[in-house]
C-alpha cells in the first residue's frame, strides 16, 4: 500500500464538508419541535468535530485509505505520494552530488 498524504485543497474541502454538515444540522434542527435539541447537537458537533479537528482527522484519513487502496498513482492534486517524493528527492541527491563522492 502506497503512503499518501493528503494535500492542502483536500483539507480545505474536507473542512468546508465539516462546515456544511454543522449547518445542516442547524438548518433541519431549527425547522423542527427540537430546536434546543439541535442547538445542542449542533453545538458538540461544532466543538468536538471542527474545533478538536476530529472530524475532518477522520474524513482525511478515510479518503487518503481508499485512494491509497484505490490504487493512486503518484501525486495529484488531491493527493502527494509520499514514497514518491521521497526517492525524487533521493535522485536529486545523488544529481547534485555526483561530482563529489565524499558527500556520498
Amino acid at each position: 500500500m502506497r503512503r499518501l498524504r493528503a494535500t492542502f485543497l483536500l483539507r480545505c474541502v474536507i473542512l468546508a464538508w465539516c462546515v456544511l454538515l454543522v449547518a445542516a444540522v442547524l438548518g433541519l434542527g431549527m425547522g423542527t419541535w427540537w430546536t434546543l435539541g439541535a442547538l445542542v447537537f449542533g453545538a458538540l458537533l461544532w466543538l468536538v468535530g471542527i474545533e478538536l479537528g476530529l472530524l475532518p482527522l477522520v474524513l482525511e484519513r478515510a479518503m487518503v485509505r481508499h485512494a491509497a487502496r484505490g490504487g493512486v498513482r503518484g501525486s495529484s492534486i488531491w493527493f502527494v505520494d509520499l514514497d514518491q517524493e521521497k526517492e525524487q528527492q533521493l535522485r536529486d541527491f545523488h544529481d547534485d552530488s555526483r561530482d563529489n563522492p565524499t558527500i556520498r
